[in-house]
């Protein structure tokens, strides 16, 4: 549960937190619904865009062109992006959407299917604690004052967060990951996670898992050592 924090609280937090949103981009194609059951229960929901800054996020986040893709709109309601280059000065950015409706930054809205399949865009809110804490430490900080440890069963969205967690204190920054019963798990991801580049059997107190913000690589830290941490909104 996410706890609002006032007061005291909200002083002592200001200038050490850094709030962010990244966006997922998922390449098996789903309908409209099911994508957005996919992004509630794995990440916040179905990407939402705005403005031409937040086009440009999803442009990093799929690796540069994409095909048509699911999004959020405001209105909560599923609408597909296509990226075209038009080799122009600028880029066109082509949405479809039943039933059409108009919208502003050079966009188009056409009609189509909410049952077509596409591949689509999640987003996940997170934020930047800039306080020394062991891994245990900064779990109960996550779910006291946020939600949880960051976790990132899938895909670890390297271009947006690389220059978020550029200010760091710490070189590492602990995340949701955990060695338990001989395996790597992701705090509230049941699957075990086999594709990380990880020991398979690392001794204690060696552990927990941390992001090393400087060569972009996950490593298995002591536990009991205290960085910077990234939790869940």
């Amino acid at each position: 549960m996410k706890i609002t924090l006032t007061g005291l609280s909200l002083f002592v937090l200001y200038g050490l937190t850094t709030s962010y949103r990244v966006h997922i981009y998922v390449s098996t194609p789903m309908t409209c619904t099911s994508a957005q059951t996919y992004c509630i229960r794995f990440y916040k929901n179905l990407s939402i865009v705005s403005n031409k800054e937040d086009l440009q996020m999803l442009e990093e986040a799929a690796g540069g062109t994409y095909n048509n893709s699911w999004i959020n709109s405001q209105e909560n309601v599923c609408k597909s992006l296509k990226y075209e280059d038009t080799n122009t000065s600028s880029t066109e950015y082509f949405f479809e959407n039943p039933p059409f409706c108009a919208f502003t930054y050079e966009v188009r809205w056409k009609k189509t299917s909410c049952s077509n399949k596409f591949p689509f865009f999640c987003y996940e809110n997170f934020i930047l604690v800039r306080e020394n804490k062991t891994w245990e430490e900064a779990l109960e900080f996550c779910r006291s004052h946020y939600t949880d440890l960051a976790s990132f069963p899938f895909d670890w969205p390297v271009n947006q967060i690389k220059n978020e967690t550029n200010n760091t204190q710490t070189d590492s920054v602990w995340t949701g990951l955990r060695f338990l019963d001989g395996n790597w798990y992701w705090l509230n991801v049941k699957s075990v996670q086999t594709d990380l580049p990880l020991p398979s059997c690392p001794p204690e107190p060696y552990r927990c898992g941390a992001r090393n913000t400087e060569t972009e690589r996950w490593e298995n830290r002591d536990c009991e050592e205290k960085l910077n941490f990234l939790c869940l909104m």
